[in-house]
């Protein structure tokens, strides 16, 4: 509905007897966004660590290949095969996370919609309870002022007859 419909009437009179059921839909959706960017926050701090995780294993991959074809050493060579292990495990860890925090994330953005559509029922709801109390105002006013005429005109007509 329009609001130059509603503003035309005094709408201090209008109740809507769902507010409070609105306001706590309206929280739950204040809630849900809270939830997103958290979990946005927590999705852009896993994926930056699997970056900076993926960026050292290259760097020691690089690194552990290099020494051996300087100077081979069988013990340090291993070390360095365990520790890319180790930034492999941790690389899929991460991973892992993330797609976890990825299926959260839809799941979250699923509810969004559904209390989305809650909200916009509830305002379509509210917004046909405004509009039949601005038609019935104007009822109301169309009635007082065709009493008020016929009034005026009851009044008038005694004197429009004497004088003519």
């Amino acid at each position: 509905m329009n609001e130059a419909s509603t503003s035309r009437h005094d709408m201090r009179g209008f109740a809507y007897p769902l507010a409070p059921y609105l306001r706590k839909e309206q929280w739950a959706m204040d809630r849900l966004l809270a939830q997103s960017a958290k979990l946005h926050k927590a999705i852009a701090q896993a994926q930056s660590r699997c970056e900076a995780l993926t960026a050292r294993w290259k760097a020691q991959s690089s690194e552990v290949q290099h020494n051996l074809t300087r100077r081979p050493d069988p013990g340090t060579h291993q070390r360095g095969l365990v520790y890319l292990a180790d930034l492999r495990r941790r690389i899929q860890a991460e991973t892992l996370s993330i797609q976890q925090l990825e299926e959260q994330k839809a799941q979250l953005q699923r509810d969004c919609i559904v209390q989305q559509r809650k909200l916009d029922g509830l305002e379509q709801h509210r917004d046909r309870a405004l509009a039949s109390h601005a038609e019935e105002a104007s009822r109301i006013a169309s009635a007082e002022a065709d009493r008020d005429w016929i009034a005026r005109v009851r009044f008038r007509e005694p004197s429009e007859q004497g004088a003519g």
